[in-house]
């Protein structure tokens, strides 16, 4: 978005909702995924205004809300793109240990991917193969030594 602090925002009010939903019925996944998206929307709005502190905090809570999600690929797709947020706070933050260690985790996950049908799989897809160029790039420079 061209205007940061209202994605913010906006996303903010989502992940109020999102919260409340997963915190009255904790067995509906469906909700506990939308509360991770909200996080990893947050963390994506973060890094893009440099405010890494927000960042981690925001990615670390969608990755273990996705780390309970289960081995579904679309489940997947969310935690590699949350690994993606997160490896790039820990990198703004000068913790290059950190991110390459969030990179080189999405990577596996991302090897480990089996397809499957569906526009809601392929939406997941088209964000993660945006988000896995930098992965790439990032992980090649850590395993370089130029982070």
């Amino acid at each position: 978005s061209g205007r940061p602090i209202e994605a913010a925002a906006t996303y903010e009010r989502a992940l109020e909702i999102r919260t409340e939903l997963a915190v009255s019925d904790p067995s509906d996944i469906r909700a506990r995924r939308f509360q991770g998206y909200a996080h990893t929307r947050l963390a994506s709005v973060y890094n893009d205004v440099k405010r890494y502190d927000l960042s981690l905090s925001h990615a670390r809570l969608a990755v273990r809300i996705a780390d309970g999600l289960g081995g579904d690929s679309l489940y997947r797709l969310d935690l590699i793109e949350a690994l993606g947020e997160l490896g790039l706070a820990h990198l703004g933050q000068g913790r290059a240990a950190e991110g390459c260690r969030a990179y080189e985790r999405a990577t596996m996950v991302a090897a480990a991917l089996e397809p499957r049908a569906g526009q809601l799989f392929d939406d997941a897809l088209s964000r993660y193969e945006r988000l896995s160029a930098l992965i790439r790039e990032r992980r090649a420079r850590c395993e370089g030594g130029s982070e």
